[in-house]
């Protein structure tokens, strides 16, 4: 049976330094991501999103970056973040890695949160 979820991943990237907010999942349950939000200690932008077979979730890129504005939980806090149209399908042994790079030119605190369900595959 399904229980609702929050996953939570942080990076600490240097200045305009480079990561991977990573969710992985255990080898017996999967899960969804329903909703979505970030918090910053400055400016950064979303560079890639895939999971762990390789399959993106996103054309964004390096040249055609996601803004962190359009995730902000500062934005989203009476919606509780970003609902998704389509949740995100988390099979087992799966990781889901969302590339972020530092703007601020400062090093900077990213915090990601999903929420959604998990449960035994």
């Amino acid at each position: 049976m399904a229980r609702p979820f929050i996953y939570v991943d942080k990076v600490s990237l240097s200045a305009n330094g480079s990561d991977f907010i990573k969710i992985e999942m255990g080898a017996t349950e999967k899960g969804t991501i329903k909703v979505i939000s970030f918090k910053s200690t400055g400016t950064f932008q979303i560079e890639e999103i895939l999971d762990g077979a390789g399959n993106r979730y996103s054309n964004c890129s390096s040249n055609d970056p996601i803004p962190r504005e359009l995730f902000l939980i500062e934005k989203a806090i009476n919606k509780g973040g970003v609902e998704l149209p389509i949740p995100i399908e988390l099979p087992p042994k799966q990781t889901l890695s969302i590339k972020v790079k530092d703007t601020s030119g400062s090093s900077n605190d990213v915090y990601f949160i999903g929420i959604g369900t998990r449960e035994p595959a």
